[in-house]
């Protein structure tokens, strides 16, 4: 991810982004990096 994403995750908490994903994708941080888990 660029910078400009991964601080623009860091403003939306995993539900905000699993409900803009549809339920199909949502991101976890993981030590500062960010991971993208696919159901």
């Amino acid at each position: 991810m660029k910078k400009t994403g991964l601080n623009n995750f860091k403003q939306l908490n995993a539900k905000e982004l699993n409900k803009i994903q549809g339920g199909i994708k949502y991101y976890i941080e993981i030590n500062g990096s960010v991971v993208v888990v696919e159901m």
